[in-house]
C-alpha cells in the first residue's frame, strides 16, 4: 500500500514539474503577447488585473508580511490579513502608491519602521482600522488626504503628528482609547483643510480643545461629555454636521447660547440628560433629541415642523427660533415608533422650505476635499495631470460622473438622506459599520456600493431596482440569510459581487457581466447554486466559494476563469471532465492557474488526468 501511495505521489510531482513546464512552452509559444510585465513583477500571494495594471490585491489572503510592491502600483489592498510590521523595503519602489488598504491586520506602532509611510510621497488614502495600534502613527506623508484609525487602541496622538499634514480632510478616530489629556493646545495644529473629525465612541469627558477650522463635520457620539465651553464653536465657523448622542449633556453644561449656530445643519443630541430644549438656529434642518428627560414645550409658542423625544413625536418647534418658511426635522435614527405607526395622528410633511434647502444644497457630507471644492476651470484642467480616479472594481472601470437626486441623496425610511447617513465619494456610497438592517435608498448613478459589518437580513427585489450604473455590491459580514430571485439578474453593469461572511443558502440567478464573485462563508449546499449558474459568465475570472457545504464543483466553468477557491466544502469527487476535454488530449486550459480544493474529504490522486490540461496542479489532499 505504503508503495503504491509513494508511486501515486511521484507521478504527480512528474506531472507537475514536466507536464506543467511543457503546457508553459505551448503556452508561451502559441500566444506571446498574452504575457506582459505585468506577469512578471506581480507578486505570487496577489492578484494583478490585467486591464488594471495600478491595483495590486492581496486581500483575504492569510499574509504575515506585505510583499515587494511593484513600482506601477498606485492602489494596494491588504485588508484583512495577518501582518504585524510595515517595514520601508516593500515600498522602496512603490513611489506612485496613492491607495493603501491595511483595515484588519495586526499592526502595532513597534511595527512600522519609521519612514516607512513618509517616504511615499503620493499617498493619498491610508487605512489602518481594525489593528492594534497605540498611538497615531508618526510620521505620514504630507500629500495624505484621508486617515482612517477607526478600532484600535489608540490613547495617544505624539506632539506635533498632525503639523505637516496641511492636505488632510479628514480624519477617523472613532472606538479607540482617547482620554481629555491625549489633546494639547496644538494637536490639531496645521490641519487647515481638515473637514471631516471623527472621535465617536472614546473616553472624552470635555470637548477637544482648539479643532481646525474648516471643520463641518464633527462626530463626538458615546464618549462621557457633560459641558460644551463658551464660545466653543467661535473657532468652527463652518461645523455643519454635529453628533454628540450618547453623552452626559446636562442644561447646565450648554453654553448660554446653546446651539444658535448658523453653520449647523445636522444636530444630534439623542441619549443625553438635557430636561430643556436648547436654543438653535433658524437654519438648522434635523434635530435629534429623543432619549433626554424633556418632558414639555417649555410653554413656548410653537410653529409645524417634526420634533421628537423620548417616543413622542411633536410637528410643533419653537417659533422664536425657527424662521416661518424654513423647516426643522426634529427626528433620531431610533425611533420609539416608526413614523408610520404615527401617521393617524400627525401629518409629518414639512413646510416647504425656502433659502435653508438652498444652504444645505451647497454641502456636501463626505470628508473628500474633491466634493467639496468647486470643479477647476477649463484651463486649470488641461493643465492638471491626468490621474485615475481611486478604483472600485478590480478591472478598473471609471464611474460616471453623479447625477444624483439632490445633493444629499435619497431619503431613508426614517426620512434621513443616505449621503448624511452614509459616505458619497463621486459614485460610490460608503455605509459600513453603521448598524443598518437594510439596504438604503441609493442614488441612482451609484455606481460602487459598500455596505460591509452591517446586519442586513435580506436582499429585495427593488433594492437595486434601476441602477444601470452599478458595478459593484460589496455586502461582507452582514446576517444575509435571503436574496430575492430578481435582486441582482437585471444590473446591466454589475461587474463584482462580494458576499461573503452571511447566512445564504440559496444563490439567486446572477447578470452574465460578472467578472468576480466571492460568495466565501457561507451556507450554500448541494442546491444552493443552481444548475449551470457561471456557463455563460463569459468575463468571470475569480470565483470564491470556500467555506460553503458543497458537494460538488458547480459546473461547467467559463473558459475565462483564473481563480477558482473552493476550500473548506464537502467536495468527494471530481470527473476527468472536470477541467478539461477528454475528446482532445491537446486541449490547454490556460487561464486557470489557481484552484484551491484543500479542507475537502476528495483524494485528488485518485484522478491525475484530470489535471493534465491545467497549468499548475490544484491545492488539496494526496491522500
Amino acid at each position: 500500500m505504503a508503495t503504491t501511495i509513494c508511486f501515486i505521489i511521484w507521478v504527480l510531482f512528474v506531472t507537475d514539474t514536466v507536464w506543467t513546464r511543457s503546457v508553459r512552452q505551448v503556452y508561451e509559444a502559441s500566444d506571446p503577447e498574452d504575457w506582459t510585465m505585468y506577469d512578471f513583477d506581480c507578486p505570487r500571494e496577489c492578484f494583478c488585473p490585467p486591464s488594471f495594471p495600478t491595483a495590486l490585491y492581496c486581500e483575504n489572503r492569510g499574509l504575515k508580511e506585505i510583499p515587494a510592491i511593484p513600482s506601477r502600483i498606485r492602489y494596494l489592498y491588504l485588508e484583512n490579513n495577518l501582518i504585524e510590521t510595515i517595514p520601508e523595503k516593500p515600498f522602496e519602489n512603490a513611489t506612485q502608491l496613492r491607495w493603501i488598504n491595511l483595515n484588519k491586520n495586526k499592526i502595532t506602532n513597534y511595527g512600522i519602521e519609521k519612514g516607512a509611510l513618509s517616504q511615499l510621497k503620493k499617498l493619498l488614502f491610508l487605512f489602518l482600522e481594525d489593528n492594534e495600534l497605540e498611538e497615531v502613527p508618526s510620521p505620514l506623508p504630507r500629500s495624505l488626504e484621508q486617515l482612517q484609525l477607526a478600532r484600535n487602541k489608540v490613547s495617544r496622538i505624539p506632539q506635533g503628528t498632525f503639523s505637516n499634514l496641511e492636505n488632510l480632510t479628514l480624519l477617523d478616530l472613532q472606538h479607540n482609547k482617547l482620554l481629555d489629556n491625549a489633546f494639547q493646545r496644538d494637536t490639531f495644529k496645521g490641519l487647515k483643510n481638515l473637514m471631516q473629525l471623527n472621535m465617536a465612541k472614546n473616553a472624552l469627558r470635555n470637548m477637544p480643545p482648539r479643532l481646525p477650522a474648516n471643520t463641518m463635520q464633527l462626530f463626538l457620539d458615546n464618549n462621557s461629555i457633560e459641558g460644551i465651553p463658551e464660545n466653543y464653536f467661535n473657532v468652527i465657523p463652518k461645523v455643519a454636521f454635529l453628533r454628540l448622542n450618547h453623552n452626559k449633556l446636562s442644561d447646565a453644561g450648554l453654553p448660554s447660547s446653546g446651539f444658535n449656530v448658523s453653520s449647523i445643519l445636522d444636530l444630534q443630541l439623542s441619549h443625553n440628560q438635557l430636561t430643556k430644549v436648547p436654543k438653535i438656529s433658524a437654519h438648522l434642518q434635523h434635530l435629534h433629541l429623543d432619549h433626554n428627560k424633556i418632558r414639555n414645550q417649555n410653554s413656548q409658542p410653537l410653529v409645524r415642523g417634526k420634533y421628537h423625544w423620548d417616543g413622542i413625536l411633536s410637528p410643533c418647534v419653537p417659533f422664536q427660533q425657527v424662521g416661518a418658511k424654513e423647516s426643522i426635522n426634529y427626528d433620531s435614527e431610533t425611533y420609539d415608533a416608526t413614523l408610520e405607526d404615527l401617521d393617524h395622528l400627525y401629518n409629518y410633511e414639512n413646510i416647504p422650505v425656502g433659502r435653508a434647502e438652498i444652504e444645505i444644497a451647497t454641502v456636501m457630507p463626505s470628508g473628500n476635499r474633491e466634493l467639496l471644492t468647486p470643479p477647476p476651470q477649463p484651463e486649470e484642467a488641461e493643465e492638471e495631470e491626468e490621474e485615475e480616479s481611486t478604483p472600485r472594481l478590480i478591472d478598473g472601470s471609471s464611474p460616471q460622473e453623479p447625477e444624483f437626486t439632490g445633493v444629499l441623496g435619497p431619503q431613508t425610511n426614517e426620512d434621513f438622506p443616505t449621503c448624511l447617513l452614509c459616505t458619497c465619494i463621486s459614485t460610490t456610497v460608503y455605509c459600513d459599520d453603521h448598524e443598518l438592517d437594510a439596504i438604503p435608498p441609493l442614488p441612482k448613478n451609484t455606481a460602487y456600493f459598500y455596505s460591509r459589518f452591517n446586519r442586513i437580513k435580506k436582499i429585495n427585489k427593488n433594492d437595486f431596482a434601476s441602477l444601470n450604473d452599478l458595478r459593484r455590491i460589496d455586502l461582507t459580514s452582514n446576517l444575509i440569510s435571503e436574496i430575492d430571485e430578481d435582486a441582482f439578474r437585471k444590473l446591466p453593469q454589475l461587474r463584482e459581487l462580494v458576499l461573503r461572511d452571511n447566512k445564504i443558502r440559496q444563490l439567486p440567478e446572477l447578470p452574465t457581466t460578472l467578472r468576480f464573485i466571492d460568495i466565501s462563508n457561507n451556507r450554500l449546499g448541494r442546491k444552493g447554486i443552481k444548475q449551470e449558474a457561471f456557463k455563460d459568465m463569459y468575463d468571470l475570472h475569480h470565483l470564491y466559494l470556500t467555506d460553503n457545504n458543497l458537494d460538488h464543483i458547480p459546473l461547467p466553468l467559463p473558459e475565462n476563469l483564473r481563480a477558482l477557491h473552493l476550500q473548506n466544502n464537502n467536495i468527494l469527487e471530481m470527473h476527468e471532465d472536470t477541467f478539461c476535454n477528454v475528446k482532445n488530449l491537446t486541449y490547454i486550459r490556460k487561464a486557470l492557474e489557481d484552484i484551491r480544493l484543500d479542507g475537502n474529504p476528495i483524494n485528488l490522486s485518485k484522478t491525475p488526468q484530470a489535471y493534465m490540461c491545467l497549468p499548475r496542479l490544484p491545492i488539496g489532499s494526496l491522500i
